[in-house]
């Protein structure tokens, strides 16, 4: 297998931004290793809604359905699904 060449976000992002963002993000796919549970509870911890753009493989079906699904919560957790790899730049630069 090749390199992985999927947009990254920028290496700064504090020269795109002043101030704190408006949320955090979570990008990537819905597991068990990846553990989006934990990042959903660290943004309710510390107060700052999450957004995450993430696929479902089949095999991980689910546990979205059983561990994740109950997490979403709008306003607070917003669950966007997989995007495309041109929209991934723009959802690491918060707007």
């Amino acid at each position: 297998m090749g390199p992985d060449y999927l947009p990254r976000p920028p290496a700064r992002p504090a020269a795109l931004q002043r101030g704190p963002g408006k949320y955090l993000a979570f990008l990537g796919r819905i597991s068990p290793e990846k553990r989006p549970d934990i990042a959903i509870e660290v943004a309710r911890r510390v107060g700052i809604p999450i957004k995450i753009a993430a696929k479902v493989d089949v095999v991980d079906r689910d546990y979205f359905e059983t561990v994740i699904k109950p997490l979403l919560s709008p306003p607070d957790v917003e669950y966007i699904g997989e995007i495309t790899e041109l929209k991934r730049v723009s959802f690491w630069v918060m707007h």
